[in-house]
């Protein structure tokens, strides 16, 4: 029986909407903690970005990877005209939409690959980078990817659920990036060279990012009609929101600690900075 009526759309996007904006100002946290750290230096620095890179290049390869699948034919055969064997069942609009959030998250990889090579002086293996630290299979043997390894896991746990609103909670979910944290903290630096490009470059992945998972709140009115599906995503996403957590301060080398996170996950976190990175229309939801 639906549970839909008497409120209940405006109270779970509320409720889930509450969850991703904790997350969010979670991730934040931590990357603002980093930047203000007194142990910042050079090593972390390339890192979290190389690590961060990993992430958005290997996102454009998956991109591009079900752009393939989806179009189909043999594109290597040169007696073949693969437009030949395109099935015809390809919508338009969702070629364009994935075309272009595929281009975004390669721009993203490269601004970070940018500054990386800007401090090491040395050109980054982009192969080896995607290899390390892709979100699926990450190479466990690496000092500290223990919590980079695991939310691989979960990822590839959630990804498998069939319910009709797992989409919301999947890699291009709400939690989609953090929900924007690391990107709106590092869109904020300032005060010498090295901030000056971190802010350059993530403002553009902020203003992107934005219309990725964030925007999701919008889809949770039509997605859910009983409370027991509401509760059981709201679970995921805690599950997933604290792993992401977990492994955005391996990332940045730890500058806080698990009881730190614990508490976070348990709410207690000013959702000021969700509402400065989600804008007015959106943050509407979390007041």
């Amino acid at each position: 029986m639906s549970d839909a009526g008497n409120g209940f759309t405006e109270r779970a996007t509320r409720e889930l909407a509450r969850v991703a904006a904790v997350f969010a100002a979670g991730e934040a946290e931590i990357a603002d903690t980093y930047f203000n750290w007194d142990q910042r230096d050079r090593d972390k620095e390339v890192l979290w970005l190389t690590k961060q890179a990993g992430r958005e290049i290997e996102s454009t390869f998956t991109g591009l990877k079900e752009i393939v699948e989806k179009v189909g034919g043999d594109l290597t055969a040169s007696d073949q005209y693969w437009v030949d064997r395109w099935g015809g069942d390809v919508d338009r609009n969702w070629l364009e939409e994935n075309l272009w959030r595929t281009k975004q998250e390669l721009n993203h990889g490269n601004r970070c690959v940018n500054i990386i090579e800007w401090l090491t002086g040395e050109p980054v293996d982009i192969k080896e980078v995607v290899r390390r630290y892709n979100r699926w299979t990450p190479d466990p043997s690496l000092p500290d990817m223990k919590e980079w390894v695991r939310l691989a896991e979960v990822f590839k746990e959630q990804e498998a659920r069939q319910e009709p609103w797992a989409r919301l909670i999947n890699s291009q979910g709400l939690l989609e990036g953090g929900s924007c944290g690391l990107f709106y903290a590092a869109s904020q630096l300032s005060g010498s060279e090295l901030n000056d490009r971190l802010s350059e470059a993530f403002t553009v992945v902020l203003d992107d990012e934005r219309g990725h998972g964030p925007a999701n709140i919008y889809q949770i009115a039509d997605a859910f009609t009983q409370q027991e599906a509401v509760d059981g995503a709201r679970g995921l996403m805690v599950e997933r929101g604290i792993q992401r957590m977990r492994m955005r301060n391996e990332q940045f080398s730890f500058p806080i600690d698990e009881a730190r996170i614990q508490d976070i996950a348990a709410g207690n976190i000013s959702l000021d900075v969700t509402k400065a990175i989600w804008g007015e229309t959106l943050a509407k939801f979390i007041d």
